[in-house]
């Protein structure tokens, strides 16, 4: 998850939710559902950013994979350049930037902590206070009088009152509190203030809480006038306590002392239209869903399609030299000429020993040499190649299309208008840079920017119907080894972002994590086609 992009969410969502509320809800609706509301949209504000819910149409037509090439001759069925499932590692995150992220974070931890801290404070001084006081069982609630309150407030299912309180006072003071016990404003407030601790960081919480103090004040002063108390002697009670102090987790008598407060106090609530006012908020929390709980996920996923274990695979080990620019490789300790090569591979193939053959060379190599070594592989009947570069990065895995010359049935894919729409080119230049569809793209934004067109396609296919994506690497013969295993890793990735993102959406699992059955699902789902041209001089 973006951190950055999350805070920015959170603030929006919180603060339409916070202006809905003043201008529709407030003082013009029942209290109760003021309060709920204030409750709600500050959770619904922090919980709808971190969703993610894939929002792209299904395509369940069986995937076919092809080799596509600018001759476009006849090939076999599942003759595919068919980028394994390593997964590939994520970006590098700078040194620089993990070490201001690490200092952000512990930013964020300490004052929520401390935030956290002062909340559970509050709650043990209280809890102290109960312990010395006397108490009285009066009905649902618990009478406590003690000399260490100064002004009276409730907490829970406790009224804390202090013995400075006159008789007179006394009745509506506890009617007051009682009405805060009745109410449960105090687990409101306690859940807004451990809300307001963890989203310290947004002004809106702290808005919100002074509202839901507001409103039940306006309710538990409502109740004590209802009960038939004087007005005037009620407003001189509230103005004797007002310079008493209260823990803010607590429900007092001198909480939003203000104007409109006692403005309040001589309104009746009509609740003429309320429901329609309560209505026109339901808009807001479907637009705020759709536009930051909804979206694609961003874990990669193994999304070869090849369901059997990798781990007993015979591998052959080929390292390309460059000799004073003549090419040789080095398998099984031998060092083989090109020529030599062929012989050598199909002898292993024949016995078994060549299910899984790893090149490993320079990342300058020139691709048209990589080329001819995958041709040689192909023409021994080792298709499945893993890819490396010889210092030691990470690897991925394709699967070659087996030899024109051998017999197998043919499909033949034509170019048409239909077909056109669906190709993409990704050209690798000598450089090492990269062009998508023609607009030049850095290697590290490749996967999400395939990502995106691969689930542009699924929507323009429409549910049901599979689409034609294709996606077709042209590298210049002089292009480096080390950009073209970077591209193949990086489409890689992007179909991870999208496979698993489906996974997740119609099995709730990551796509690793499924079944054989449902996992071929996924895959016809969202088809991968990689095809490859000869390299361009």
């Amino acid at each position: 998850m973006n951190i950055a992009g999350y805070m920015l969410e959170v603030l929006i969502c919180s603060g339409v939710f916070l202006v809905a509320y003043r201008y529709l809800l407030a003082g013009k609706v029942a209290f109760r559902i003021c309060r709920a509301y204030i409750v709600a949209t500050m959770l619904l504000s922090a919980v709808i950013p971190a969703l993610d819910i894939p929002v792209y149409s299904q395509s369940s037509a069986a995937a076919q994979i092809v080799l596509l090439r600018e001759a476009l001759v006849p090939l076999p069925d599942e003759a595919a350049i068919e980028v394994a499932s390593a997964g590939g590692p994520a970006p590098a995150v700078p040194a620089s930037g993990h070490g201001v992220s690490v200092f952000l974070f512990l930013l964020y931890a300490s004052v929520s902590a401390a935030s956290l801290a002062f909340v559970f404070t509050g709650i043990v001084k209280i809890l102290r206070i109960r312990l010395k006081a006397k108490l009285t069982r009066l009905g649902t609630l618990t009478l406590a009088e003690s000399v260490q309150v100064r002004t009276p407030f409730s907490f829970l299912r406790t009224v804390y009152i202090g013995p400075a309180c006159a008789p007179s006072e006394r009745s509506m003071i506890i009617a007051h509190e009682s009405s805060h016990v009745r109410h449960l404003h105090s687990v409101e407030k306690l859940a807004m203030s451990l809300l307001r601790s963890l989203l310290w960081f947004n002004p809106f919480i702290w808005m919100a809480e002074r509202d839901l103090s507001e409103v039940q004040e306006w309710e538990a002063d409502r109740d004590v006038l209802d009960g038939g108390t004087d007005l005037a002697l009620y407003r001189n009670t509230i103005f004797k306590q007002l310079f008493g102090y209260n823990p803010d987790i607590s429900c007092g008598l001198n909480h939003s002392l203000t104007k409109k407060r006692f403005v309040m106090m001589t309104q009746k609530q009509t609740g003429r239209h309320a429901a329609l006012r309560l209505a026109s908020t339901i808009p807001l929390l479907a637009a705020a869903l759709l536009a930051f709980g909804c979206g694609t996920r961003t874990v990669a996923a193994d999304l070869s399609g090849n369901i059997q274990d990798r781990a007993d695979a015979d591998t052959l080990m080929l390292e390309l030299v460059l000799d004073a620019d003549v090419p040789c490789v080095i398998a099984d300790g031998n060092r083989l000429s090109l020529d030599e090569l062929e012989d050598h591979v199909r002898s292993r193939v024949e016995q078994g020993r060549a299910s899984l053959v790893s090149i490993n060379a320079p990342g300058s190599c020139p691709m048209g040499l990589i080329t001819d070594l995958k041709q040689i592989l192909r023409e021994a009947g080792a298709l499945r190649v893993q890819l490396g570069v010889v210092d030691g990065r990470p690897s991925a895995e394709q699967r070659l299309p087996p030899s024109l010359r051998k017999s197998a049935d043919r499909t033949v894919i034509p170019v048409t208008e239909v077909t056109r729409k669906w190709l993409h080119e990704v050209k690798l230049r000598s450089d090492g840079s990269v062009l998508l569809d023609g607009d030049k793209v850095a290697v590290d934004a490749l996967t999400g920017r395939v990502a995106n067109v691969i689930v542009g396609d699924l929507d323009a296919a429409g549910p049901g119907t599979a689409p034609g994506t294709i996606f077709s690497i042209q590298c210049d013969a002089s292009a480096p080894y080390e950009a073209y295993v970077a591209v193949q890793k990086a489409l890689n990735n992007a179909y991870g972002v999208v496979r698993d993102g489906y996974s997740e959406e119609h099995f709730g699992l990551p796509m690793d994590e499924l079944d054989d059955d449902r996992r071929q699902q996924v895959i016809d789902a969202v088809p991968k086609r990689i095809s490859e041209a000869e390299p361009a001089a």
